[in-house]
């Protein structure tokens, strides 16, 4: 995140307690870095310093215009997602759409929920309805099937897969094209 103090003349970098999610993949990255985090969207609240964002590996809230962050994914199925949104007028509110991560963006269970927040991120409760429940294509299958054989079977070519990767595609029977 950057932040900009004279209406967009400067900028400085404004990270403090967002986490680099990359130490995972390599213990010697700086965990708390001044810059390079990836942050995939940030939401004004209706209190005027409030701000919620959603980073590459977690979900965040800041107290201070931006200065600080805290970490407030605990009690969400994932720490990966790229949306998030803040309730216009109840600064406590803020909602997320999980998925489970970069590689795979598909919801967690393959159910598409949206969690919502209405202590700052304290907790965190699913909202079901009105969204599919049924399980969305999550089995991966390795196999020699054509498309003639297996009409609701999407192929993907994965990235860092030696074989045609299969998805299941049950969406499609209710007229979807993709997921």
């Amino acid at each position: 995140v950057f932040r900009s103090d004279d209406g967009g003349a400067s900028w400085h970098a404004s990270n403090k307690g967002i986490r680099n999610g990359y130490v995972r993949y390599d213990p010697s990255a700086e965990e708390f870095p001044e810059h390079g985090q990836c942050v995939h969207h940030v939401v004004y609240s209706a209190q005027q310093d409030r701000l919620y964002a959603q980073v590459h590996w977690g979900t965040v809230r800041s107290d201070d215009g931006g200065a600080s962050w805290v970490d407030i994914t605990a009690g969400l199925p994932s720490d990966f997602g790229m949306v998030i949104a803040a309730h216009p007028r109840n600064a406590d509110v803020a909602y997320v759409v999980p998925i489970v991560g970069g590689e795979f963006r598909v919801p967690p269970e393959g159910k598409l929920r949206v969690y919502r927040t209405a202590d700052a991120g304290a907790s965190w409760e699913p909202l079901t309805s009105g969204l599919p429940q049924v399980a969305l294509p999550h089995d991966i299958q390795r196999a020699d099937v054509g498309q003639q054989e297996a009409p609701d079977v999407e192929q993907h070519h994965m990235p860092h897969a030696n074989a045609v990767e299969q998805v299941l595609h049950p969406m499609r029977q209710l007229g979807h094209g993709g997921v």
